[in-house]
């Protein structure tokens, strides 16, 4: 819903991770949480769709539901959620994050710092 203010005591942090389920090895995810001039949550995801490699890349504040509509549709084997209108980002630790895409279905993706 755009409202990061929980996560403005963060340094920049980035995440990726690949995907196990049906994407398998070709669909990444990188998920990029800064706090220069205002907290915003950018999103990168990489696929293959048909043999043809594609990317799809959005910093978020209050366009996320537009953005990820766009990739559900892009990447073929995505069982990525429709019709999502929040992401929620969970920090377990200073290592690992929980990214939860809400709708139909929803999803959660467990996410591991690039160092």
């Amino acid at each position: 819903d755009g409202d990061l203010t929980t996560l403005t005591e963060y340094g920049p942090l980035t995440f990726k991770t690949k995907f196990q389920g049906k994407e398998g090895a070709s669909f990444a995810l990188i998920l990029r949480v800064t706090t220069d001039v205002e907290t915003s949550v950018e999103m990168i995801f990489r696929c293959d769709n048909a043999g043809r490699e594609r990317q799809f890349q959005r910093t978020f504040r209050a366009d996320y539901r537009e953005f990820i509509d766009e990739v559900a549709t892009g990447c073929s084997k995505s069982d990525l959620p429709t019709d999502s209108h929040t992401f929620i980002v969970f920090l377990a630790t200073d290592y690992a994050a929980y990214l939860r895409l809400e709708g139909q279905p929803s999803k959660t993706f467990a996410l591991a710092k690039i160092l």
